[in-house]
């Protein structure tokens, strides 16, 4: 009803260019099934219309905050100032389009109650200094555009070269000096394109200068390079990118991780204010609603290979390790829950062989399949012998529960053998 994750995705995006965010809560009015109903949302603020005052506790509230907006063009301004109990609304204009004095008067709706019993604004900061992630680069960033913008100058002076002809004429001797004749000539020569009658001494060249080619490709790798090393932010088109395994990927991304674990603390303080905000009016409206029953979770866009889980899987089953254990370790976007995993593998299981009672034994000759058929003593061991060989769990109790006849251990290598 919000589009919570746009507006989250913009909060995050303006903290990252300006290094802070902005949003207000608000409520809003819901009359789609005919009742009216009181909804809290919230709306992203462009930090550049935003003043905020603080008091000087050692964690730092907001007291009061401005908001500024133009509204039909340069003249004239709203002006919103949020208390604690009340928020005024005020209009800010010229007299007229060549004043240069302002005018503060109250808007139509000069002032309302505030329901939230605290200014309703969220702040997010990327760290202290409130630094967007560029900052640091930017002097590079605009030699990188000097470089290449100059290279292109240099094309354009190359196709407008000027050309320099050595004893050569176009006319007669007494024409040349005829400045008709000569353009005629020289419009004569660039619609032909063909130069006739040259002396063996003559020379046709453009005037131009030699460009470092080379020398322009060695600065520009050096300033992309130092753009990516200073801003922490990998260059996920490089050479080094592609075709790397997982393992390599995470080296190369390490740098980049610290940098975004910490913009995300920061983040969270400005999302759980957001969530403390619209449960305090929840609770206000008689709704259950705590801000800690919220669980804040980030998701990378992270490259995974899959291959290299299921190898460790496999390597960590074949060692012992719990199957709770072995899914512990699969990235969010294989196993987003791993207690509904297990049951999962339960229900698969279950499907395959019957569910079991509780203590009920394998190796009791007593215990019956689906099918009726019996299950004979020692079917435990020849399950454990299945997983340590590189078997699936349920994959082995299926094969061992659905054998036709005992198989029983014919040496102490955990071979199986048929009778």
């Amino acid at each position: 009803m919000n589009n919570e994750h746009v507006k989250t995705n913009r909060a995050g995006r303006n903290t990252g260019i300006f290094g802070l965010s902005y949003e207000i809560c608000y409520i809003d009015k819901d009359d789609s099934d005919g009742s009216i109903k009181a909804i809290p949302k919230f709306f992203t603020v462009d930090p550049r219309e935003m003043i905020c005052l603080y008091n000087f506790e050692p964690e730092p509230d907001i007291i009061m905050a401005i908001r500024y907006y133009m509204m039909d063009d340069a003249t004239k301004y709203k002006v919103d100032v949020y208390y604690e109990d009340h928020v005024e609304h005020y209009i800010r204009q010229k007299k007229d389009i060549n004043s240069t004095k302002w005018l503060l008067m109250p808007d139509v709706i000069p002032s309302e109650p505030n329901p939230f019993g605290e200014v309703p604004v969220i702040a997010y900061y990327l760290g202290d200094e409130m630094q967007s992630i560029f900052e640091n680069v930017i002097s590079l960033i605009d030699a990188y555009d000097t470089l290449f913008s100059d290279s292109m100058n240099e094309f354009d002076r190359f196709a407008f070269a000027y050309l320099i002809m050595k004893r050569i004429s176009l006319t007669n001797p007494i024409d040349k000096k005829d400045p008709v004749k000569a353009n005629n000539a020289l419009k004569e020569l660039k619609r032909r394109r063909v130069i006739e009658g040259l002396d063996k001494d003559a020379d046709i060249k453009f005037l131009t200068k030699d460009i470092p080619t080379a020398f322009i490709q060695h600065i520009g790798t050096q300033l992309r390079e130092q753009i990516h090393i200073q801003s922490h932010v990998p260059d996920f088109s490089g050479d080094r990118m592609a075709g790397a395994s997982g393992i390599a990927i995470q080296r190369l991304m390490f740098d980049f991780e610290n940098l975004v674990s910490s913009a995300e603390a920061d983040f969270d303080i400005g999302l759980n204010k957001r969530i403390e905000l619209i449960c305090k009016v929840l609770t206000i409206l008689g709704k259950d609603a705590g801000h800690e029953m919220v669980t804040i979770q980030h998701k990378r866009n992270m490259p995974v290979n899959n291959k290299e889980f299921a190898d460790t899987a496999l390597t960590m089953s074949q060692a012992g390790f719990s199957r709770r254990a072995i899914i512990g370790i699969m990235p969010e976007d294989i196993v987003p829950d791993i207690e509904k995993e297990l049951q999962y593998e339960q229900e698969e299981m279950d499907a395959m062989t019957g569910p079991m009672t509780p203590g009920e034994d394998l190796n009791s000759p007593d215990v019956n399949t689906n099918d009726n058929s019996t299950i004979y003593p020692d079917k435990q061991k020849q399950i454990d012998a299945l997983v340590q060989g590189g078997m699936d769990l349920s994959t082995a109790k299926a094969k061992v529960l659905s054998s036709d006849g005992p198989q029983q251990f014919s040496d102490s290598s955990g071979k199986l053998s048929n009778n």
